[in-house]
């Protein structure tokens, strides 16, 4: 996961560091299509997580919380077809190494630390899409990608405040969650 936050602190870094108004045009649209792939791997990776919390977590609310990530985040893929097509990034097929490594993490634990893992993962990847959703909120020239993105970001920042909630209360009794 440390691979993921350093690709996405590098995107972020990356995205502030270019000369927004100057070469708009292209940085735009390198940036737009990085944002792109970067969220279609996130998305996948929550969906394919919370598909094993929803099977294996024995936590209730867990399971409900997995299920509405499920949801959401098909929806939040759905709202970018647009946006893949007309940027010709091909969506996100397979999980990435990093997103890889933590979902065979996750299917080798049970009980309390599958639940505990699966929250702290879910809780550092909504921080890390936040960053990338500011990043292009704020640079991209594409209007209509900026709707999206800020509507896509009122969801992820909904799930970040609930996943911070529940990372609090890691190591309390499995019901607190």
């Amino acid at each position: 996961m440390r691979m993921s936050a350093n690709v996405v602190c590098g995107l972020v870094l990356g995205c502030a560091a270019m000369g927004f108004a100057a070469k708009a045009m292209a940085q735009s649209s390198d940036l737009d299509k990085m944002f792109l792939m970067r969220a279609s791997e996130s998305n996948l990776a929550e969906i394919q997580q919370s598909e094993l919390a929803v099977n294996k977590s024995s936590n209730p609310k867990l399971r409900a919380f997995a299920q509405k990530m499920i949801s959401d985040h098909e929806m939040l893929e759905d709202n970018l077809k647009i946006f893949f097509e007309q940027d010709s990034v091909t969506p996100a097929a397979t999980l990435n190494a990093d997103h890889q490594a933590e979902y065979a993490k996750l299917k080798g634990l049970k009980g309390t630390d599958f639940d505990n893992e699966y929250v702290r993962s879910m809780d550092m990847d909504h921080h890390m899409a936040l960053a990338a959703f500011d990043t292009v909120i704020q640079n991209t020239e594409d209007s209509e990608l900026k709707r999206v993105a800020v509507s896509g970001r009122k969801v992820v920042e909904e799930h970040t405040k609930m996943l911070d909630k529940m990372s609090a209360k890691i190591g309390q009794p499995i019901g607190s969650l």
